[in-house]
């Protein structure tokens, strides 16, 4: 299946809960089943907040088609990166655990820095789905690599376990999926390894 038909196909699937919430409280207003203020209210309220929906759904899956954003590609300090995702990591359900990044080492984004840790965190977001759970994030730099890793326990992807690319698509909706390829542009993956999740971009070299 090629990605424009997966876009699709999540369109299709994700479309049709916001329409029959819009409808169901249209169809109760044109009838005049709503005798008060206040539940009319709540009916248009709750209408144009599904009408919403539909509408940045719309907005993801024009992405996927549209012109490719303005490339930036600047070298930064991984240092400065791992903190912006700090900052959007706090505001998702996860923590921040340990932080050892090399003070002389950098990354290359091609978005722009918010953009990019904001993709991060949306990525490792997906580990805490449960409310029971909560993902620790941690970061390091390895192995030529900023890594960026989050796990449900907390205990870091284990040394001796197989990498596989993580799949966006296994999730609801395109947020993530965007999340992925804006990751994907600036050189970065996303793997995983057991239950955790690995995002990782690979460092300058001293003479770029």
């Amino acid at each position: 299946m090629t990605e424009i038909e997966r876009v699709l196909q999540v369109l299709i699937h994700d479309a049709r809960t916001p329409i029959g919430v819009a409808q169901g409280y249209l169809r109760l207003l044109r009838e005049q089943r709503l005798p008060t203020d206040e539940e009319r209210d709540r009916a248009m309220t709750r209408t144009m907040d599904a009408l919403g929906r539909l509408a940045k759904l719309c907005d993801q899956a024009g992405q996927f088609v549209g012109e490719a954003p303005e490339s930036f590609d600047v070298v930064v300090p991984a240092g400065e990166l791992a903190a912006r995702v700090a900052t959007h990591i706090s505001q998702r359900q996860c923590v921040m655990g340990r932080s050892v990044v090399d003070h002389q080492a950098r990354v290359r984004v091609t978005s722009g820095l918010d953009q990019v840790a904001e993709a991060v965190a949306m990525v490792l977001g997906t580990l805490g789905s449960s409310r029971e759970v909560v993902p620790i994030v941690q970061v390091e730099t390895r192995a030529h690599e900023l890594r960026i890793s989050g796990t449900p326990d907390g205990e870091g992807p284990a040394a001796d376990m197989t990498e596989t690319p993580f799949d966006p698509w296994r999730t609801p909706g395109l947020g993530v999926a965007l999340a992925c390829r804006a990751i994907g542009r600036s050189g970065g993956r996303v793997v995983s390894s057991g239950r955790a999740l690995t995002i990782a971009f690979p460092l300058e070299t001293s003479n770029t």
